[in-house]
């Protein structure tokens, strides 16, 4: 096992960590909505623990994509799609620190309207920057 295995390992590791909390968090969003209003806050609330283990796996993500990255910059500067998922990359960072924010801001009262908005959109950009990181490695 080499050096790039090992950040192969820890990178992967983050994805599923990451996305699957994602996903998660979505399908129980969806299935408390048949719950009485303060059935379902309870519920999210015992819930909401994948919501600091999804950001764990991103920034496993962060540091193994750099361990990655950084020794084979010159080649990969030039794929438009690489670069494309690293500023996707950025936009989901950004909407999970929103959703933390908001869900914060909303503790113990029900969720914001555009809390609610935003609950499925890490998930999608999480897809999204797989499929562009197959591609750009393609």
């Amino acid at each position: 096992m080499n050096v790039r295995d090992f950040w192969l390992i820890l990178h992967f590791t983050g994805l599923f960590i990451g996305l699957g909390s994602g996903f998660s968090l979505l399908v129980l969003n969806f299935a408390s909505n048949k719950l009485s209003a303060a059935e379902k806050g309870a519920f999210m609330r015992t819930a909401s623990i994948l919501g600091y283990i999804g950001p764990a796996g991103l920034v496993l993500l962060l540091i193994s994509g750099l361990g990655l990255t950084i020794p084979v910059w010159s080649s990969y500067k030039s794929i438009a799609l690489f670069h494309t998922k690293l500023t996707l990359f950025i936009v989901l960072l950004l909407f999970v620190g929103l959703g933390h924010m908001l869900r914060k801001r909303s503790a113990g009262s029900p969720p914001s309207t555009l809390l609610k908005a935003i609950t499925p959109v890490p998930f999608i950009l999480g897809l999204i920057i797989v499929c562009l990181a197959v591609l750009s490695f393609h």
